[in-house]
This record gives C-alpha cells, structure tokens and sequence, in this order.
C-alpha cells in the first residue's frame, strides 16, 4: 500500500483508538502525520495547483482527491498546529485556509514558492536599467526627489542623470528656472518669448522692412527711399509716390528730384502768378521779380537756389535729411 494510502487508513484507526481514550495511540498519530509530511515533500512539488494570487495550494496534492486539504482548522488530528517544516521551498511563507494548506512567496520576493522565493534584487545589476536596488526591491531611478524641482532626469547605469531644460539656467541638484517669466526680466531690446529673451523682430516685418525695438516690443518701417506697408512689403519710391504723398502747401506745385544720395524727393513750388510758401499757401499777386528763397522755401538749414527761376533745396555738405523740412549735421 502506497504511503497515501497507509496514512489515510491509520488516520481513521487512530480516531477509532481515540475515541476509545487511548493516548499512547494519539501521540503516535501525531508523530506519524509529521512523517508523511515530510516524505511528501518532494510529491507536493509535483502536484502543485496555483492560484491566480501567486499562492501554491498543496492540500489537494496529499489527498489525492480534491475533495478536502490533509490539514484542517478543524481536524482533531493535529489541532491548532502550524505547516510542517519543509512543506514549502526556502524563504517561503505557509497558511492553512479553509483546510488547505497554501504556500506563497513574501511580499517583494519572487520564484516558486514550493522550491525557492528570493528577493527581487540583490545588487543593482538585477534590475533594469532605469531602475536601482533598494532594500531588494527594484525601484524607479527618476523618482519624484531625484532631481531639483524644474529639472529633467535621465536614468543612466542605474543612476539618475539631472539636467536643466534648454535655456532653463540654476543648477540641476538645486533648482532650475526660465530667463525670464516676462519682458520686464529681459533689456529694453529683447522681450520674454517661450521662457527666454529674444529678438521680437524675428519674422515679424514685411519684406525689405527695417524693424527697430522699442520699448520690448517690435517697430516696423519701410527704409528711405522705399514705401509700402511695413508688415507686408515695401518697395522702391517711384515719382508718382513722391508727388501723391507730398507736404506741399495750397496751390503749390510738386515734382520729383533726387538728393545726393540719388533718392527722389519731392520739390514743391509756386506756380507763375503766385508767390508764398509752397510748403504752406500760394497766393496770385501782382507780378514782381523777387529772389524765390527769400521767403524760406526750403527746409531749416537747407540750401536755396534758384535754377531758370526755380526754386532747389538741398542739404549742404555734412549734412543729411530732407531738405524741404529739415537738414541735420551727419
């Protein structure tokens, strides 16, 4: 007879003899019950069922038959007693539920709870690369406190790599923080865009348009001798753009000339039979020979002449502007 067997049948012959009172045949039922155990072992292995929370349930494999756990809460054969040493593999834990006896790894260890459990870890070369071994657990690298606030962390051989942001500045084991949160951070020339100062003026104008910073914040116009629209296009300065924008006053005449620098500028004049400021009013008078900048034609500091009986301004050496308004030292 098998050694299941033996066990089964002397387990109902000792509760016969028990029931009769005799104790010299309960403590060799107990110390029986403790043999088979032990020679079982290695048969539980074999015949282990898991559950799906990672627990070994071994009482199904003594029985046989699937019908009760050879340990019970409630079995007067062995009372009250813990799992037999040696039931379950090295370093694991056995319960008795529900008549069964079940063995399982602790928490935080792994393997087969009937052979061997052993730690998740032991050095850091048995975790993953963005992980660290800490109290034989596996643990993140980057976690919240690895870096200062505001920094970025890259896990490299186990160990946390902490750097700013680009154009963050701090220190990365300190604090990292932007150059600027607004434009008041930054010089009057720059303004705060995406956390740092920068040029305004990038992309901002219209084609061939100059942009100057004012103030933080962008200024665009078309350069001299050039018109348009400075957030779309400028273009060259053509006679009849001269004459159409000019400041000529009433009644005077506009045509276009060029400066020293070749760009056009536009002359104003009052026609025959008037006479005044072409800048302000011509007024019909009576005709009379009079020296035509007289009556200041041109502009503050210009030069004045007449040519054929008309009047041209220009800005005289070392000076530079328009001379129907105003001429400036160079």
């Amino acid at each position: 007879m098998s050694s299941f067997g033996q066990y089964f049948e002397s387990a109902d012959h000792i509760k016969d003899l028990r029931s009769e009172g005799r104790s010299r045949t309960r403590a060799f039922s107990v110390y029986f019950t403790f043999s088979v155990w032990r020679e079982s072992a290695a048969i539980l292995r074999d015949k282990q069922s898991v559950h799906p929370n990672g627990d070994v349930d071994v009482g199904d494999a003594l029985d046989g038959s699937g019908g009760h756990g050879v340990f019970s809460s409630t079995d007067d054969t062995f009372p009250g007693e813990p799992c037999p040493a040696g039931l379950c593999g090295d370093g694991a834990e056995c319960d008795l539920r529900g008549g069964k006896a079940f063995c399982k790894c602790p928490n935080g260890f792994l393997g087969n709870p009937l052979h061997r459990c052993r730690p998740e870890c032991d050095t850091d070369s048995d975790c993953r690369n963005d992980e660290f071994c800490n109290v034989h657990r596996c643990r993140k690298v980057c976690s919240v406190d690895a870096c200062a606030a505001g920094a970025m962390c890259d896990a490299v051989r186990h160990r946390p790599v902490c750097t700013c942001p680009p154009g963050f500045l701090g220190s990365p084991e300190v604090r990292c923080y932007a150059e600027c949160e607004d434009s008041s951070h930054c010089p009057s020339t720059r303004a705060c865009i995406n956390s740092k100062c920068a040029d305004p003026c990038v992309g901002v104008c219209g084609i061939n348009a100059e942009c100057e910073v004012r103030n933080h914040s962008p200024v665009c116009k078309c350069p001299k001798g050039m018109t348009g629209h400075p957030f779309d296009r400028c273009r060259p300065i053509t006679e009849g753009d001269v004459c159409r924008d000019s400041k000529c006053g009433l009644n005077a005449d506009c045509s276009a000339i060029r400066d020293r620098q070749g760009y056009l500028q536009a002359l104003c004049t009052c026609p025959r039979g008037y006479f005044g400021n072409p800048l302000n009013e011509c007024r019909r008078g009576e005709f009379h020979c009079m020296n035509p900048c007289y009556d200041s034609a041109c502009g503050a500091n210009a030069k004045c002449e007449v040519r054929n009986h008309r009047v041209y301004c220009s800005c005289p050496y070392g000076f530079t502007g328009n001379a129907l308004v105003r001429c400036h030292p160079n």
